[in-house]
């Protein structure tokens, strides 16, 4: 039976998955005595559209393979099959989806291994956003963990998910052409857990996996960070301004910096998303508005001091406690910086590491290749080819 799908899908394509059929027994075996089915699940990401971290939601393009053992077509090769969607299936889907998945479609096909054993093969593409937990505390120094969780409706007792040892989940390079805020790391962190339903306490297994993208600070640091460190500097220098008889001089200067460093407060604010917690560009912004809040108030206070000689040189001493008191708090705050930066970098590198490993051992840039090559299949727009597979 030919069927016209719309985009490019072939026996011949399918087998470029990289997965030999031949060494799939042991991987997709069925207990004989409970009947519970092992499910092997290859992801692929093909594309991350969007993110928007004030809905905690991340809009994605994925590609996700599912493939179990079907004793039931045992020797049916070379003869066509039907009613696949009436058989045994399961029932995967997207845990954390906002809404239902625009675009989404599903195909099935069997493959057969050289004694002609069955394993039923489920091709899946699925769009739409996810949502995904976003913690800004670190805020332009951060990273963030995308989430992509499809459970199945069957019981953990009856199904167990894994992942083909010698086929990474992988993303699709590039994947992040209209992300020109955020660096995607080359790796997919694969987890197979189990979660449990709230009504039932039925444990159902889970397919988890972790997308780490890095923020792009550079826009920050010369657009925020600089300015308002320019904005600061000028705190310490209106004590130079001459003390006696200029008292007012220092506060149109002091008031002028407070109104300045509330703009842009109110600048950076509308940039980033509303959260119940002080970011580190906040925490930054609030601690210039304090400086100079201290800093009003000592002039103001000094109409109290009567005494010209004793006022000059209370202020004499204040002037040198203000530029110290500049010079250590920024050099504590910006190593802050550093290590706060350092530490997610750190992090970033044991994942890449681990993953290399893993690649070098499984042979994984050649199967990231042939993922690739069939995803692209799937983004074909300009063709329609038969699928020759029969069902």
């Amino acid at each position: 039976m030919n069927i016209r799908m719309g985009f490019i899908w072939s026996t011949e394509i399918t087998d470029q998955i990289g997965m030999s059929v031949n060494n799939d027994l042991n991987l997709h075996q069925i207990d004989p005595e409970t009947g519970k089915r092992r499910v092997s699940i290859l992801m692929c990401v093909r594309r991350i559209r969007q993110m928007e971290p004030r809905y905690s939601l991340a809009w994605m393009h994925l590609h996700m393979r599912a493939k179990w053992r079907e004793p039931k077509l045992d020797g049916t090769k070379g003869q066509e099959v039907k009613g696949l969607d009436k058989m045994w299936n399961p029932q995967i889907q997207p845990e954390n989806a906002c809404t239902e998945m625009k675009g989404s479609f599903a195909y099935h096909h069997v493959e057969y291994d050289v004694a002609g054993r069955a394993f039923v093969v489920e091709l899946r593409v699925m769009r739409g956003p996810l949502v995904s937990h976003f913690d800004l505390r670190h805020f332009p120094f951060d990273y963030q963990r995308i989430h992509i969780i499809l459970k199945s409706e069957k019981s953990s007792d009856d199904l167990e998910l894994v992942a083909p040892p010698d086929e990474p989940s992988v993303i699709a390079q590039p994947v992040f052409e209209t992300l020109l805020d955020w660096h995607v790391t080359k790796y997919l962190d694969v987890d197979m857990k189990e979660m449990r339903d709230e009504m039932t306490q039925i444990r159902h297994p889970a397919f988890h996996g972790e997308i780490y993208v890095v923020r792009k600070m550079s826009y920050y640091i010369w657009n925020y960070f600089l300015i308002m460190f320019l904005i600061t500097c000028f705190i310490p220098l209106t004590f130079l301004v001459e003390l006696l008889g200029s008292i007012h001089v220092r506060l149109t200067l002091a008031f002028t910096l407070t109104l300045t460093g509330l703009s842009m407060k109110f600048v950076i604010s509308n940039s980033i998303p509303r959260v119940p917690y002080l970011t580190l560009i906040d925490r930054y912004v609030l601690l210039i508005l304090i400086s100079n809040w201290g800093a009003t108030t000592w002039h103001a206070g000094t109409y109290l001091i009567a005494d010209e000689q004793t006022r000059h040189t209370v202020d004499l001493a204040m002037t040198i406690f203000c530029f110290s008191a500049f010079v250590v708090v920024h050099l504590l705050y910006y190593s802050w910086l550093y290590v706060t930066f350092t530490s997610h970098m750190d992090t970033l590198k044991k994942l890449n590491d681990k993953h290399e490993v893993h690649d070098r051992n499984k042979n994984g840039d050649n199967i990231n290749k042939q993922i690739d090559a069939v995803s692209a299949r799937f983004d074909s727009k300009e063709e329609t080819v038969e699928i020759k597979t029969k069902l």
